[in-house]
C-alpha cells in the first residue's frame, strides 16, 4: 500500500471559482469600472463615497454595482486625470455642460417619421429601409404597432424603435422565408386589435443607438406593458422575428426566443405565455397573473 501522507494541498486538484459578474448588462462591478476608468481604487472609492459616481445596490444584494453608461461616459472624458480632485472637477464640469438626459417611450406619430427614417438609414442603409409613405399607411391602419424611444426633453432625438406588427400567420411565414419583403406588406394585411381575438406579432424592426443601448430594455418593457394592459381581451399567441442587427439578436437573447431553423437562418419565435427564464418575459407573465385578479382594460 502506498503512503499518501506526503501529498500536499498543492498536489490536489483546485476547484474552479465561478467568475463574478454584474446582475445585468447595464451595470458594472467595481473592479470592471475601475479598470475602464483607469484610476486608482482609492480614488474610485472616494468618488463613490462622495456620491459623485452613482452606486446601485440591487434588492437582496450587499455588493454595489455601477451604471455602465455613466462609467463609459466618464471614461470618454478622462484625459489622464487620476487624482480625486481632478476627477471630481471633471465630473462637476460634465454635469454643468451635459444635463442628465432621460429616456421616454411612446407610440409613433406622423411627425416622428422623418427622425425615425434618419435612424433607420444609419442602421440599415438605404437599400433595406421601407419608404416612409408605406410605413405611414401602416401606422394609419393600426397605430399600436411601433413604439419609439426618445430624449424626454426633445422628441426629435430618436434613440430607438421597436415595431411589432399584427399580421396573418401565412404573411409572417412568407416574410421569414424571404418569399416577400416588408415593402410588400399592404394596409389590408395589417390586422386591427379587436376584443376577443388572438394575434401573432411580426417584429419588423428593433434598433437603438449604440450609446443608448442601456435603454433598450425600457423600450421592450413598454410594448409588453401594452399587451399586458389589453389582456385577456386581446392576446398574443407568438412573436416572430428575423434577426439582422445586433439589436435584433439582443432582443432574441433578452427574451430567450427559440430558433425556427425550418423557416430559415436567424429566424426566431417566442410564445410569451410559456415558461421562460427571461426576466422580461417572467415580468410580463406576472403582470398577466395580476391582471386576471383585477379589472380588464381595452384600447
Amino acid at each position: 500500500m502506498s503512503n499518501h501522507s506526503s501529498d500536499t494541498q498543492s498536489d490536489l486538484p483546485k476547484r474552479k471559482r465561478s467568475a463574478k459578474k454584474a446582475p445585468s448588462d447595464d451595470l458594472l462591478m467595481a473592479s470592471d469600472a475601475i479598470k475602464e476608468l483607469g484610476i486608482p481604487k482609492s480614488t474610485f472609492q472616494r468618488l463613490v463615497q462622495a456620491k459623485k459616481i452613482p452606486k446601485v445596490t440591487p434588492f437582496g444584494k450587499t455588493e454595489g454595482f455601477y451604471p455602465k453608461e455613466f462609467i463609459m461616459l466618464l471614461s470618454s472624458h478622462l484625459k489622464g486625470q487620476t487624482s480625486y480632485s481632478e476627477v471630481a472637477a471633471l465630473l462637476e464640469k460634465m454635469t454643468s455642460k451635459e444635463p442628465e438626459q432621460v429616456g421616454a417611450t411612446d407610440w409613433i406619430r406622423p411627425s416622428d417619421l422623418p427622425y425615425v427614417l434618419a435612424l433607420d438609414y444609419e442602421v440599415y442603409g438605404t437599400a433595406d429601409v421601407v419608404d416612409m409613405n408605406i410605413t405611414a399607411r401602416w401606422w394609419e391602419k393600426n397605430p399600436y404597432q411601433c413604439r419609439i424611444l426618445f430624449d424626454q426633453s426633445d422628441r426629435t432625438k430618436i434613440w430607438g424603435v421597436l415595431t411589432i406588427m399584427p399580421l396573418p400567420l401565412e404573411i409572417i411565414y412568407q416574410l421569414l422565408e424571404h418569399k416577400i419583403s416588408e415593402r410588400d406588406i399592404s394596409q389590408d394585411d395589417i390586422m386591427l386589435y379587436e376584443s376577443g381575438k388572438t394575434y401573432n406579432g411580426y417584429i419588423a424592426s428593433a434598433v437603438v443607438r449604440p450609446e443608448r443601448r442601456t435603454y433598450f430594455r425600457m423600450l421592450i418593457q413598454s410594448f409588453l406593458a401594452f399587451f399586458c394592459d389589453q389582456y385577456p381581451s386581446i392576446q398574443i399567441a407568438k412573436f416572430y422575428a428575423y434577426a439582422s442587427t445586433d439589436e435584433g439578436f439582443d432582443l432574441m437573447q433578452q427574451l430567450l426566443f427559440s430558433p425556427r431553423y425550418d423557416l430559415g437562418d436567424n429566424t426566431f419565435e417566442l410564445d410569451p405565455m410559456r415558461r421562460n427564464r427571461s426576466r422580461l418575459v417572467r415580468s410580463f407573465q406576472e403582470c398577466i397573473r395580476k391582471k386576471m385578479e383585477g379589472s380588464q382594460h381595452t384600447i
